[in-house]
């Protein structure tokens, strides 16, 4: 299944530009922005009544060798959430994209077996920039945005 979806509507590479993201960019800025990329949206109950989440295969988003890119928005089609699952293989180039572009970050261990490299935004994109620390679970690796740590606990609450 996951071969003839990539197939029919293969992966794109997406310009996000993460240093640009914030709680107030719209759902039409953002498909303007990544034009060309077809998302799958559906209603997301871990973020509230009218809330959706959009995924689309993508092989790169900014400078991040990517697989999926998920946009989460909220009620007023705004941006909450962004969610870039990236390959394993990847993991080191993509920590060290992060630290270049964003500086050094800080690690929070937020559940036990869940570490996570964050940077929070105090330019004014603001929210909160989250990689997993290292690719040693059984889940692939992801680079995150959350509007604000409140959404970051919904999110990534087991």
């Amino acid at each position: 299944m996951h071969l003839l979806r990539d197939t029919l509507r293969p992966p794109a590479h997406a310009e996000l530009d993460l240093h640009n993201i914030n709680a107030e960019l719209s759902r039409a800025e953002l498909q303007e922005r990544l034009a060309g990329i077809e998302f799958n949206c559906s209603d997301d109950n871990r973020l509230g009544y009218g809330e959706q989440a959009c995924f689309a295969p993508v092989t790169q988003v900014d400078g991040l060798k990517a697989k999926y890119l998920a946009l989460f928005f909220s009620e007023d089609d705004t941006l909450s959430a962004v969610n870039i699952v990236t390959d394993p293989e990847d993991h080191d180039s993509s920590i060290a994209y992060l630290e270049e572009h964003f500086g050094k970050s800080n690690f929070k261990k937020i559940l036990d077996e869940d570490k996570w490299l964050v940077w929070r935004r105090d330019d004014k994109s603001g929210g909160i920039l989250m990689a997993h620390h290292d690719d040693s679970d059984n889940r692939a690796p992801a680079v995150m945005w959350f509007r604000d740590a409140e959404l970051a606990e919904r999110l990534l609450a087991p």
